[in-house]
C-alpha cells in the first residue's frame, strides 16, 4: 500500500497501491476500482551534478 485513508466515524476507506486506486464505502466489504484516473509511479530516478545544457 502506498496510500491509505480510513475516515473517522464513517465507512469510507481509500487505498492506493501498485494496482491502482480503490475505494470502499462499507468498511472494506466491497471495493470500487477507479480506472479513469491517469496515475503512474517512478521506480528509479537518476540525478547528477553536471551543468545543464540550455
Amino acid at each position: 500500500m502506498h496510500f491509505g485513508s480510513i475516515q473517522k466515524n464513517t465507512n469510507h476507506i481509500l487505498d492506493g497501491n501498485d494496482g491502482g486506486f480503490y475505494e470502499s464505502l462499507d468498511r472494506g466489504k466491497s471495493w470500487r476500482f477507479h480506472h479513469n484516473l491517469p496515475l503512474g509511479q517512478f521506480y528509479h530516478i537518476n540525478v547528477d551534478n553536471e551543468i545543464p545544457i540550455m
